[in-house]
């Protein structure tokens, strides 16, 4: 544990803001400071700016960790009118840590868009890091699907990539890209049958990672209950532009899920590995 204030800055310029659709995120580059990732996040959001800090710090099964923080996010205009908005936060379960509406989307373009471009900028005093142990839930279900993608120019717009399928704990998984409308997107496949006899579900608490070979990544936590053979994940992530520019190296990226099984029912009789397997195909 330490109390020392430890204290930092991150700034970055944000292009093509006028081509921004509703619902579409940007994520600043990792920037570590005293050993901890971290980020800023951008979102147009019906008409809002949604403006948050993010710490990218992972947690481990038997380790739980709090990064207690004053910040302040920041809104600049070249010309040196600003925005500022003040908050305290602890970094913990919750990653994110700012505001959902931080300035309505109009005001940034009128007041603060130079050259369809704007700076934002986060001022950070970390007041105390904590990392405790703790004991892991003995049932926890816990799996990680992992893969380098070669040849991602190949993908086409309006096409997807699936992964090789991987059973864990008697349930088939796997991940989709899908390139569509300039977007690149990711998500988690479940692929267990629909069961004619009884019902099932699995609920997943997980974390989509897109990385680049030279150590780039985005992060993306979420929590699902699958029900039938559907894909859940991240819309609008990155265009593809951007993914091509920030992460592709040597025409590969990688993918990653790493999945907490929360609770599964209706599972309890695993069906016939080989059956399932012939359905996938």
């Amino acid at each position: 544990m330490s109390t020392s204030f430890k204290e930092f800055a991150i700034s970055q310029t944000i292009r093509n803001i006028s081509k921004f659709l509703n619902g579409e995120q940007y994520f600043t580059d990792v920037e570590e400071r005293f050993n901890i990732p971290w980020r800023m996040r951008i979102c147009k959001l019906n008409g809002d700016l949604v403006f948050y800090l993010q710490c990218d710090k992972e947690e481990c099964e038997t380790r739980k960790f709090s990064v207690e923080t004053e910040f302040t996010l920041k809104l600049v205009s070249p010309y040196g009118r600003s925005l500022t908005r003040n908050k305290v936060h602890t970094f913990k379960e919750l990653k994110m840590g700012g505001w959902h509406k931080f300035i309505s989307w109009e005001e940034l373009e009128n007041d603060y868009m130079v050259d369809d471009s704007v700076i934002i900028e986060a001022y950070v005093k970390i007041i105390k890091i904590s990392n405790v142990p703790c004991i892991a839930p003995k049932n926890l279900k816990t799996f990680m699907l992992n893969q380098t993608v070669r040849n991602v120019s190949n993908i086409r717009e309006g096409n997807k990539y699936l992964t090789n399928t991987e059973v864990r704990f008697g349930i088939p998984w796997c991940l989709v890209i899908k390139r569509k409308d300039g977007f690149f997107k990711l998500f988690l496949r479940c692929y267990k049958k629909t069961s004619r006899i009884n019902n099932w579900s699995i609920g997943v608490k997980y974390t989509l990672k897109l990385m680049s070979v030279d150590g780039q990544r985005l992060l993306y936590n979420t929590k699902h209950t699958y029900t039938n053979n559907t894909d859940c994940g991240w819309d609008k992530i990155i265009r593809w532009k951007d993914m091509e520019e920030r992460f592709l190296v040597n025409d590969s990226i990688i993918i990653e899920v790493c999945a907490n099984i929360v609770e599964m029912t209706g599972c309890e009789d695993v069906d016939d590995l080989s059956e399932e397997l012939s359905f996938i195909m």
